[in-house]
């Protein structure tokens, strides 16, 4: 309780003074994104690094509080393919997808500047924040040729008498990140900044828990392409020996295909480039004065 009072009571006093004296930036976000889940054998995998754009505003209460709005868009993808020659188990599991991802955010941010305004180190500052985002992904995959969505066909055996209904494609994630600005005057700002956003499903690459007991069932619930594509240990078999003897069998009924006991996350970095539209200063001070920057 006495922690809730003193972060209330910070919140207060820094935007007491200064909600008549704010400012507004425009900005444009570019980057990379890439994804950390099941088919990730480690986090970063050049191959599956994509480009991560988007536009925001922000709200700047005072020189070390803003809150800022954005719009992003990335994509992410994996492969077992990637563990080939370091985890046999991932390569022969054979799996793979890809996801674009839109996101809608909303981030108070925190300006760690320490040193004064005017002076050369004054004109950089770290920052950190953290906030809350609503993101819409849908995972698909690429078989004989075709851009396949995995939703749909609910290959862990979603939407099957007796399991789970198939899981959202648009869900909330928490963002957090930290960065560095530096104000070039005081009107455009630079930052170079890197991101994770925690989510609360484990299924954006439509990979979680374990194969289905029966995949009979599957195939007669979701169709012969779930089946297929609910275990692809098969096309990796033949692609071994060269040959066509295996067939969409599920190999693995009812053992581990993905691990359920940790979420999926999805990472962008990059750098913002914002202009200061105009100061907001609608104190007595600031009526008929000069622009108050920071």
């Amino acid at each position: 309780m006495q922690i809730k009072k003193l972060v209330f009571s910070i919140l207060i006093f820094s935007l007491s003074g200064n909600v008549f004296a704010q400012s507004f930036d425009l900005g444009l976000f570019a980057g990379v994104g890439n994804y950390e889940g099941d088919l990730a054998p480690f986090l970063f995998v050049p191959a599956e690094t994509h480009p991560a754009g988007g536009i925001f505003a922000r709200l700047n209460f005072n020189r070390y509080f803003g809150l800022r709005g954005q719009v992003m868009a990335t994509k992410i993808s994996g492969a077992d393919a990637n563990s080939s020659g370091k985890d046999v188990g991932r390569s022969q599991r054979n799996l793979s997808f890809e996801s674009n991802i839109q996101e809608l955010s909303i981030m108070p941010e925190v300006n760690l500047a320490l040193f004064k305004k005017g002076t050369f180190l004054g004109k950089f500052s770290g920052f950190l924040y953290g906030g809350v985002a609503v993101f819409r992904f849908d995972p698909t995959t690429q078989y004989q040729g075709e851009t396949v969505r995995l939703q749909p066909l609910g290959t862990e055996g979603q939407g099957i008498f007796g399991n789970e209904e198939k899981y959202a494609l648009t869900q909330f994630s928490i963002p957090m990140g930290a960065g560095l600005k530096i104000f070039l005057n005081d009107q455009w700002t630079i930052s170079i900044e890197g991101s994770a956003r925690k989510t609360f499903t484990d299924h954006l690459d439509d990979v979680s828990t374990s194969y289905v007991e029966n995949l009979d069932q599957l195939i007669s619930a979701n169709g012969a392409l779930a089946g297929q594509l609910s275990s692809r240990n098969w096309e990796y078999l033949n692609a071994q020996c060269n040959c066509d003897d295996f067939t969409p069998a599920n190999s693995y009924p009812n053992s581990e295909r993905g691990d359920a006991l940790h979420d999926d996350w999805y990472l962008t970095a990059g750098i913002t480039v914002s202009y200061k539209i105009r100061d907001l200063d609608f104190s007595r001070k600031g009526r008929g004065g000069c622009p108050n920057n920071f």
